[in-house]
């Protein structure tokens, strides 16, 4: 077996065997840095009440995606919240 790029995996090591695996791997990864999520999962995260999460909606700081009439959200803009948020709270710091 051609062991191509190594990777470890709760301390141990995965050599993937071939490049189609080494593709398979990237997009894999690329699917996973970005999730739909509903509202209970966006409140569990966020740790925030509805009413809370909802003033981020309403202030377009979070945007609501309908998908077959349900609410959804997209990781990366939480994401992008969080890291929004801890730039300021770095600014106010200094």
């Amino acid at each position: 077996m051609n062991s191509g790029t190594v990777l470890k995996k709760a301390g141990e090591k995965i050599a993937l065997p071939n490049k189609s695996c080494e593709s398979a791997l990237k997009i894999t990864n690329q699917i996973h840095k970005r999730r739909i999520i509903d509202r209970q999962e966006l409140n569990y995260i966020l740790n925030l009440s509805d009413d809370k999460v909802q003033h981020l909606i309403d202030t377009r700081q979070i945007t609501l995606l309908r998908i077959q009439g349900e609410e959804r959200f997209d990781s990366m803009d939480i994401d992008n919240l969080i890291n929004t948020y801890r730039l300021t709270a770095q600014r106010r710091a200094q």
